[in-house]
């Protein structure tokens, strides 16, 4: 769904049930139902959903960013692109909940290892200051290559799972990553 200029994505995988408590103000609401409507050229607006009906609601997550994640149809929601972000840490509102990190499979998502608490502190400190240039822009760098997969674990139970392109040196949501980054996550494969 695009709200507010900001596209985001539903996190189906995750196992927090959304309560009452954790809605905030409404930030927005679908106005256009894309499923079975839009065809297949079709540029995201302000409003549109892939799935959620029109007149869906979409609330800010208390304790979070409305830029980062939000809560439509008892379902989060989180950022996947932000044009107005600068850098990670624009994109991704974590800075102080984050409580591990752990390292999983890019075959099956598989958990691998956990990454030791000074080896995640300096890994999220370089994460979160990188420049956010988008996907596009290092799309073409990764080639063929595999991601290992990096789950960032946060306070409230959930987690951000994103990629990393060790071999390009580049990370989802689309940034390039630091030479420390890559020599802490070389440590574990």
């Amino acid at each position: 769904m695009k709200i507010n200029d900001i596209q985001y994505s539903a996190l189906w995988n995750e196992s927090i049930p959304v309560e009452e408590n954790m809605k905030g103000d409404v930030v927005g609401e679908v106005s256009y139902q894309m499923d079975g409507n839009a065809c297949s050229n079709h540029q995201m607006q302000n409003g549109d959903a892939a799935f959620l009906e029109v007149g869906t609601e979409v609330f800010e997550f208390i304790g979070y960013d409305s830029d980062f994640r939000v809560i439509a149809n008892d379902v989060i929601y989180e950022v996947n692109e932000n044009e107005k972000a600068q850098t990670i840490a624009d994109l991704y509102d974590i800075e102080g909940k984050v409580v591990g990190m752990s390292l999983r499979s890019y075959f099956d998502g598989s958990f691998i290892t956990d990454l030791k608490e000074e080896h995640w502190k300096e890994f999220l400190d370089e994460y979160l200051a990188l420049e956010y240039v988008g996907f596009d822009k290092v799309y073409d760098e990764i080639g063929n290559e595999d991601s290992a997969f990096l789950d960032i674990h946060l306070e409230d139970g959930s987690s951000l799972r994103f990629g990393y392109w060790t071999e390009a040196n580049v990370v989802n949501p689309g940034a390039y990553a630091s030479e420390r980054m890559l020599e802490i996550i070389e440590q574990y494969q």
